[in-house]
């Protein structure tokens, strides 16, 4: 689990727009909140937005796409992120 201000990440940022994420991990699933600023003629201008996705572990995603006839080519992690290829 992220400490506190290890929530927030910076996704892409230019001259007139920043997107930031706040990540809150609960039990089974990451609430993800989008934070943007968007530069205007008025000034910058705050949106956000929010939505769950689900934490799924490897081995129940591995065992389902076995169990429904899919064969695992490769599964690696990188920076907390893991990555599944199947062919059926």
């Amino acid at each position: 689990m992220r400490s506190s201000t290890e929530r927030f990440l910076l996704v892409r940022s230019d001259a007139e727009r920043i997107l930031t994420c706040c990540l809150d991990y609960r039990n089974d699933r990451v609430v993800v909140t989008d934070i943007v600023h968007q530069k205007s003629a008025e000034g910058w201008r705050l949106t956000a937005s929010e939505y769950p996705k689900l934490r799924l572990s490897r081995e129940l995603v591995t065992h389902l796409l076995e169990a429904n006839g899919a064969k695992l080519v490769r599964s690696e992690s990188k920076a907390g992120s893991i990555a599944i290829v199947a062919r059926r």
